[in-house]
């Protein structure tokens, strides 16, 4: 008899926070593109993404308690203050707090990623690692202040094309930053929960 198959080991979250010049030009967002390199991996029954282009529907992200999700993926254009919106700007700290609203504490060995997509990603990540203990294992930011777009595809695509939890958070990071080359690095990973130091 053959046995059912259930349901993919990882979940995935995308906040899509797009800028007007994004939606009134109609362009592909990073979280569009991340969005089909991960349903290309037979990972539908397990993604979820939503779009932010206000502070207020930001805000207004349900408190669900989504569990079974590992990777949460916030795209956006940041500051050294929080995140920009159509409108106004949140706050990294309140940025935080929702977070903590949509996805429940870590229970046991399980573990949890943030992949912060913006300018100023550093800055988010100095308010967010204490913040979010317990409720995420660690955070991939950019090391730069600034960051492109090209570049940003670029790093997500081959980062969502091959992860998963059994990869080293280091060693794909390193992969990353050497397909960059030039000696720089790109992308950063950030321990946030001493409980989960065992983390791969």
């Amino acid at each position: 008899m053959k046995k059912t198959r259930g349901r993919p080991k990882f979940g995935y979250f995308m906040i899509d926070c797009p800028s007007d010049h994004e939606i009134d030009d109609w362009l592909v967002s990073e979280c569009d593109v991340i969005h089909a390199v991960l349903a290309n991996r037979n990972l539908k029954s397990r993604l979820k993404k939503v779009r932010c282009s206000t502070k207020q529907s930001f805000e207004s992200i349900p408190a669900t308690k989504y569990s079974g999700i590992r990777y949460v993926h916030i795209g956006g254009h940041g500051s050294e203050h929080g995140l920009g919106f159509i409108g106004g700007a949140i706050a990294w700290s309140d940025v935080g707090k929702k977070l903590k609203q949509i996805f429940p504490a870590l229970v046991g060995d399980e573990r949890r990623i943030l992949t912060l997509s913006c300018c100023h990603s550093d800055a988010g990540v100095a308010v967010l690692k204490s913040q979010l203990a317990n409720h995420f294992s660690g955070i991939y930011s950019f090391s730069a202040k600034k960051i492109d777009y090209s570049t940003a595809i670029a790093t997500w695509s081959m980062f969502f094309f091959r992860k998963d939890l059994d990869t080293p958070q280091d060693k794909i990071a390193a992969d990353i930053n050497s397909f960059f080359g030039g000696g720089k690095n790109v992308l950063r990973f950030s321990l946030v929960d001493k409980e989960h130091r065992k983390i791969r």
